[in-house]
């Protein structure tokens, strides 16, 4: 593992998602993975402890995360980096509507083209599967689905909150507060008429 410089867009991402109300409790985390390479970022997002969740760590097989001060959060964003190799940043985060679906256990319904349009139909909420850690629960929700993780990235992991990736951190703070607008327009869309009907990606 090399002693790389610490990606500041990394960190930019952080206050971005922190500065939109994205994770106003700072309990989510970011990351990146180093193009080429077999190492990626880590950055916790709770607190002011900005220097204690700086994190470089090697992913070269699904056991591997070797870091000091890599909590849980971090073995899941080795899952996305182990299973989906275009996979380049990944976001965890708190947001208020969106951890509401995931602590009901329900997948959000596509309704408009807001999520339509960034996600391609409704984001999946993915339970803790018998044996797997929440990480490889959220892989297998994707596989299960044969879904390309560039054409549906995010999900919500059941109990805990959303989670977002793209090709660059560039794609993270607009797909979280993309899906944290739809969560909350599903939520207001329900309340009108509970018997909404959700729209096709075919629809937008």
């Amino acid at each position: 593992m090399t002693a790389n410089a610490f990606p500041e867009e990394l960190l930019a991402c952080r206050e971005r998602l922190l500065h939109e109300g994205l994770d106003p409790c700072r309990a989510g985390s970011i990351s990146t993975r180093e193009e080429d390479s077999d190492v990626w970022w880590f950055l916790a997002m709770h607190g002011d402890q900005v220097l204690n969740g700086r994190v470089l760590v090697e992913h070269r097989g699904s056991d591997s995360v070797h870091a000091r001060s890599v909590v849980e959060d971090g073995r899941s964003h080795q899952a996305f980096y182990s299973a989906f190799p275009a996979i380049q940043a990944v976001a965890h985060f708190h947001s208020a509507a969106a951890v509401a679906w995931s602590q009901s256990g329900r997948d959000l319904p596509c309704f408009g083209t807001t999520q339509c349009h960034e996600f391609h139909g409704l984001i999946p909420c993915a339970r803790q599967e018998r044996g797997l850690g929440q990480g490889a629960s959220m892989v297998e929700a994707i596989l299960r689905r044969e879904w390309d993780p560039a054409r549906h990235p995010g999900l919500l992991a059941c109990g805990d909150g959303p989670w977002v990736w793209g090709s660059g951190v560039e794609d993270l703070v607009r797909r979280a507060k993309t899906l944290e607008f739809s969560a909350r327009a599903a939520l207001d869309t329900l309340t009108l008429n509970p018997n909404a009907t959700p729209i096709s990606p075919h629809d937008s």
